[in-house]
C-alpha cells in the first residue's frame, strides 16, 4: 500500500491515546481487525495533522503553509478538506499578488495569515473550546445530548454550520438549569433520567 498515510485528529476517533507513538501498529492492528493482510511496515508513511485553533505562524520569507501544514483542520469534527482548498486559493491569491510586487518577503505574505484569520480563525477557535469541553468530559455531554432535544438540535445544527461559538454560549447557559433541575426534583433531571438508559 505504498503512498498509504494515517491522520490523526484531535476528534480521537483513530484513538491517539492508545497508539502515542506507533501509529504503524496501530494500522496494522486496524487492518487485521478488518480480515485484511497489514502492509509491510516501510510500505506505510503517515503524519499526524495538527489541530486548528492553535495559533501558529503560517508565513515566512518566500513561504506560506496552507491546508494540513498550516494546522486548518477543525478539531472538533475533524473535517479539513474545505478548509484546506480555501487556505490553497487565498494562498495562492496572495502568492501572485507578492510575485507581481516583486516582494516575497513574510511581511509583504503575512496578508495571507489576515485573511485565513478573518475567513476561519474564529471558528477554528470555537471548535477547539468545543472539542476540548466534550473531550475533558465525554461521558456528560452524551447524557446531555441524549437527555435534552434541544441540545442535541443545537448540536447537529452546530455541526452542520460549524457555528461553534453560538451553541456553546447557548450550552452553557443550559448547564445551570439542568443541575437547579435536578436538585428542585428530588435530584432526577432528564439529564440524569437519560443517563440510566445509557448506563
Amino acid at each position: 500500500m505504498p503512498g498509504c498515510f494515517i491522520t490523526a485528529s484531535t476528534t480521537r476517533l483513530a484513538s491517539a491515546e492508545r497508539f502515542p507513538c506507533r501509529p504503524n501498529d496501530a494500522f496494522r492492528t486496524f487492518c487485521t481487525s478488518l480480515g485484511l493482510d497489514p502492509p509491510p511496515p516501510d510500505a506505510v508513511r503517515w503524519h499526524l495533522v495538527p489541530r486548528g485553533g492553535v495559533p501558529r505562524v503560517l508565513v515566512g520569507e518566500r513561504m506560506l503553509l496552507a491546508g494540513d501544514a498550516a494546522g486548518v483542520v477543525d478539531p472538533f469534527c475533524g473535517e479539513g478538506l474545505a478548509y484546506a482548498i480555501r487556505s490553497g486559493q487565498i494562498a495562492a491569491e496572495v502568492a501572485a499578488r507578492a510575485i507581481g510586487q516583486g516582494d516575497l518577503s513574510a511581511a509583504n505574505l503575512r496578508l495571507y495569515e489576515q485573511r485565513c484569520e478573518a475567513e476561519f480563525g474564529r471558528s477554528l477557535r470555537w471548535a477547539l473550546r468545543l472539542a476540548n469541553v466534550t473531550h475533558a468530559c465525554p461521558w456528560l455531554f452524551m447524557r446531555l445530548l441524549a437527555g435534552n432535544r434541544r441540545v442535541l438540535r443545537g448540536y447537529l445544527e452546530a455541526l452542520r454550520a460549524r457555528s461553534y461559538d453560538a451553541f456553546l454560549l447557548w450550552l452553557a447557559r443550559q448547564m445551570p438549569r439542568e443541575l437547579l433541575s435536578s436538585l428542585n426534583s428530588g435530584g432526577e433531571s432528564r439529564l440524569a433520567s437519560s443517563s440510566r438508559v445509557l448506563d
